[in-house]
């Protein structure tokens, strides 16, 4: 069976190389969204690692503005390509008392093929971990999840939710990834630490139609 995308596992690294010139500035935000990285030309068999060291210069809405590959893949190609897709990844934002307009983040990556997997997912994204236990008792109350995510953007709390369709596994970090694998439809998450903030998911019918979705 041909494998479909790469699976990404982050450690942080705490040492910097002074060739490079990155300056280590903690504390590291959290990987939130990630985009799969291309395949390598050569054969991958399963469970095969390919390990690289990378800095990203990550602004402090957590979007990454700069990206430095400290380790080459042996293909310099594919790093070009590996540079661009790790430049849409995402990372939580920084609180307000930071002074500066960004800051480097290394991080140890080790990619993994693997299937892909795909899943119809709504999202409730909740502010603090208080109101996201909230909306998750309401769930377990049966109040539909379509309401509450309505209710949440009217709310303007800055809270929302919203129904994301069809969405690959590999755009999360681990930690949420653990949660949804095994999630069965009309099924939702626990609250889940995300950066910031707080998500419930939920797994839907492929076929669903949500008007409300996204707006």
């Amino acid at each position: 069976m041909k494998l479909a995308y790469l699976l990404i596992f982050m450690f942080l690294l705490w040492s910097c190389s002074s060739s490079e010139q990155v300056v280590n500035q903690g504390p590291h935000p959290e990987l939130i969204e990630l985009s799969s990285l291309p395949a390598l030309p050569e054969e991958q068999s399963p469970g095969k690692k390919t390990r690289l060291s990378v800095y990203f210069f990550v602004l402090n809405d957590g979007t990454v503005n700069e990206v430095r590959m400290i380790n080459s893949s042996g293909y310099a190609d594919w790093d070009e390509e590996a540079i661009r897709k790790m430049r849409q990844w995402r990372f939580a934002e920084f609180d307000n008392n930071n002074s500066t307009d960004g800051r480097w983040v290394p991080q140890n990556i080790s990619v993994v093929y693997q299937k892909q997997v795909n899943m119809s997912l709504g999202e409730l994204i909740s502010n603090t971990k208080a109101e996201a236990d909230s909306l998750y008792t309401l769930l377990q109350s049966g109040v539909p999840y379509q309401n509450l995510a309505e209710e949440l953007w009217e709310s303007g709390s800055g809270s929302h939710g919203s129904y994301l369709g069809i969405i690959g596994l590999d755009r999360y970090p681990e930690n949420v990834r653990a949660n949804l694998v095994d999630l069965q439809e009309n099924q939702y998450t626990h609250p889940i630490r995300v950066g910031n903030r707080y998500v419930i998911y939920k797994r839907f019918d492929p076929d669903t139609q949500w008007e409300y979705a996204n707006k």
